[in-house]
């Protein structure tokens, strides 16, 4: 159970209420791992004590640089209010208190990098430290200052490279060890019954094709079998279709590609790795393709992945500094560009700021398609059509439509792409199945 990706610590001491209702769900044992991320600038003493009360696992808390030129530059506040006091604050009760790092800030050098990891290593209260890439494809704000010169250059490719090297060298060379996607704990701090409830999903991603998430909240995803679904980002839509009872999804960011080579993809993220027998049975299932087994032993020979005496696939250190380019490259091609059409909608996103077309709001940093819709109204997302199709043969029965006799879902479908070719089909669908479709406007509007 993970309760974050932003700041929760805003609830007081309402947490407790969502805590009780998730310590009561069936499957919640004494092992289930429970981390709660909190500001610094907003946690209070009744959020603390609500937290007390409960098995916490781990708190985390976000800094990503104590470099104040850097923190200027990203508009954060430059001192860290009451850091230390709060720290140890939480020590008291729960077990692992983690901080939150980033690479590749604007201005950021390898000695400015390092510090911070030292600063943190030697903390009295800190046993768990996440160092994070700053992705600027996920921060189109970002993109802009970077356009308009308003912010520093980031550090080159190279230089960020030697930056996560170091992190990880300085990290293990003080005995701390990876225990998540970007995390290191100090595990002589730390008991042998809590490191055990570590997940190492810290960034909130299935693994494998058998994986199940639920995420509830704006822009939260959820994964099931053969299925990804998105929520809306934008907290008033979401907040809006809450209230109207309806499900908050973006559809357009949803999938229900059934994506069985997920544990080769995802395992650069997973610290756990990817067993061997776990690999040959995707092997003999034909599940991953030539492409994809011939990428897995080009990085075995560069020495990015290793097989390990538990007879485990792993990153090397130098996998883990490229590890998001490892995580792209081992997915099939067609997956591959949807990672790019991410980043690339990021950088669009940006140019449009930096232009002036659009206007710099904390919005634009939810990745929403409104504002490339808005810029280009006749854009429309392509999305996988036979998959699509034979979902809706399974979930519609023949049944009879407008009293015209039985039609099958077939039928239904063919009726439905016909009308949408045309332009006149705004939507589908029967029961608890509804499948949308967007109408693209025509000349006249409609």
């Amino acid at each position: 159970i993970n309760i974050g990706g932003g700041s929760p610590d805003i609830l007081s001491s309402s947490i407790e209420r969502l805590l009780d209702s998730l310590t009561t769900l069936p499957g919640y044992t004494k092992k289930t791992e429970i981390s709660i991320e909190f500001s610094l600038y907003s946690i209070s003493d009744e959020f603390m004590n609500a937290i007390d009360k409960f098995d916490i696992t781990k708190v985390s808390f976000g800094v990503q640089t104590l470099q104040p030129d850097i923190r200027k530059s990203l508009r954060m506040p430059e001192k860290l209010r009451k850091m230390d006091e709060i720290c140890e604050r939480l020590s008291r009760k729960i077990p692992i208190v983690n901080v939150d790092l980033m690479t590749g800030l604007p201005g950021q050098t390898l000695n400015s990098a390092l510090h911070d990891v030292m600063f943190f290593i030697s903390h009295p209260h800190i046993n768990s430290i996440s160092s994070y890439v700053f992705s600027q494809g996920s921060a189109p704000a970002f993109i802009a200052d970077i356009l308009s010169h308003k912010v520093p250059e980031p550090p080159s490719q190279e230089t960020h490279a030697s930056i996560r090297l170091h992190t990880y060298t300085l990290l293990l060379k003080n005995g701390w060890n990876r225990y998540g996607t970007c995390t290191y704990l100090d595990k002589k701090k730390i008991s042998q019954d809590q490191l055990e409830k570590i997940a190492g999903n810290e960034c909130l991603g299935a693994h494998a094709y058998e994986d199940y998430l639920i995420g509830v909240g704006s822009s939260a995803i959820s994964y099931f079998p053969g299925l990804r679904l998105e929520n809306i980002s934008d907290y008033n839509q979401w907040m809006s279709a809450i209230n109207r009872g309806a499900l908050p999804y973006n559809l357009d960011k949803s999938s229900i590609d059934d994506q069985l080579d997920m544990a080769l993809w995802g395992f650069p993220l997973q610290f756990r790795g990817l067993s061997h027998s776990n690999f040959i049975k995707m092997k003999e299932r034909q599940i991953i393709t030539e492409k994809q087994l011939k990428t897995f032993n080009e990085y075995i020979e560069e020495g990015l992945i290793h097989l390990n005496n538990n007879n485990t696939y792993e990153l090397t250190i130098t996998g883990e500094i490229f590890m998001g380019h490892l995580v792209k490259k081992l997915k099939k091609e067609e997956d591959q560009k949807t990672i790019d059409n991410y980043i690339n909608e990021g950088r669009k996103i940006g140019e449009l700021i930096a232009s002036g077309k659009i206007k710099k709001t904390h919005n634009i940093n939810n990745r929403q398609l409104d504002l490339l819709k808005k810029e280009n109204p006749y854009d429309i997302t392509r999305f996988n059509s036979y998959l699509l199709r034979d979902h809706f043969y399974r979930v519609n029965p023949a049944r009879t439509i407008n009293g015209s006799g039985p039609e099958s879902g077939k039928q239904l479908w063919n009726r439905g792409r016909k009308s949408f070719s045309m332009g006149k089909c705004h939507g589908l669908g029967h029961s608890g199945t509804h499948i949308l479709f967007r109408s693209i406007p025509n000349r006249s509007g409609h």
